[in-house]
């Protein structure tokens, strides 16, 4: 269980087995660790806390299987509700995220509790940010008391940056984005950084500012690609066409706009498929 717990508070984390193993251990025996296949000394074990950025009793809190277990299935819980955005469910999923913040004690699911509840406050009322905003004041608070951000803190940030006003997400996405390049050795991989940059690259288009919004989506675009990240990579490339039509760059074709638009349908997204059309629509093209 110990390796287990090692692996899951890395991966929650963001983490890199390289960037957790450096100068502590060869990058093969963490793997074998991970997988309980090999003791670790009490010694390393403390240095190991360290790089995680974690406490031992934290760590022996998260050694309770079921905690781990209610963690992990959360995440694509909140973001299932998020996406199907039905009352009666987020009414469900506030109530179960409360139940095992009582039971844990562990603010992550205080956290998930406040995104639902802006969720919901959105999908019941004519989309009153402000309201909703109001309800994301924990992990505003949260974040602004936390001075070394991690993978969880990045990923917070960015779930939550659709509910902030266009100008305060462009200022903070930015300065989220140096914490990112200041220790980008800490994470695994570049899915906070894609996802943060789309973000802002569609803010920007949001509050005119065309060729902030073209720079975000283009450095998206410029980051590793891979089928993993298709759907990403297609809706960067979208947004970056609208910013070439607003900038009136050569660089716009209606043509690719509509056959990138068109890609959505075609592996059944249908329902991302209509947003991305509004948002076109919105942004006066005609396809």
């Amino acid at each position: 269980m110990l390796g287990k717990t090692i692996k899951f508070l890395r991966e929650e984390k963001g983490f890199s087995q390289k960037y957790i193993a450096k100068d502590i251990f060869k990058s093969s025996q963490i793997s074998k660790i991970e997988n309980d296949d090999q003791k670790i000394t009490a010694d390393n074990f403390i240095k190991l806390l360290y790089r995680l950025s974690i406490t031992f009793d934290e760590f022996c809190f998260f050694t309770k299987n079921k905690h781990i277990s209610a963690r992990v299935k959360t995440r694509s819980y909140v973001a299932e509700l998020g996406q199907n955005g039905n009352p009666s469910q987020l009414k469900e999923g506030i109530k179960k995220m409360d139940e095992y913040h009582e039971e844990f004690k562990d603010v992550y699911f205080k956290h998930m509790c406040c995104v639902l509840k802006a969720t919901y406050i959105l999908s019941t009322t004519d989309n009153d940010y402000e309201k909703a905003r109001k309800e994301l004041t924990p992990i505003t608070e949260y974040l602004i008391s936390t001075e070394n951000w991690f993978y969880y803190e990045l990923a917070l940030f960015t779930n939550i940056l659709y509910l902030y006003s266009p100008p305060t997400a462009i200022s903070e996405g930015n300065r989220v984005l140096k914490k990112i390049n200041e220790h980008y050795e800490r994470f695994k991989d570049y899915d906070i950084t894609r996802s943060l940059l789309i973000n802002l690259a569609i803010y920007s288009l949001d509050e005119k500012l065309y060729m902030q919004s073209f720079e975000f989506s283009s450095k998206v675009l410029a980051l590793p690609q891979s089928t993993d990240h298709l759907y990403d990579i297609l809706l960067a490339k979208i947004v970056n066409q609208v910013a070439c039509f607003r900038l009136r760059s050569s660089e716009y074709s209606i043509n690719y706009l509509s056959n990138l638009i068109d890609t959505l349908k075609v592996l059944s997204l249908d329902a991302i498929h209509k947003q991305v059309l509004d948002f076109v629509t919105k942004h006066d093209i005609r396809l």
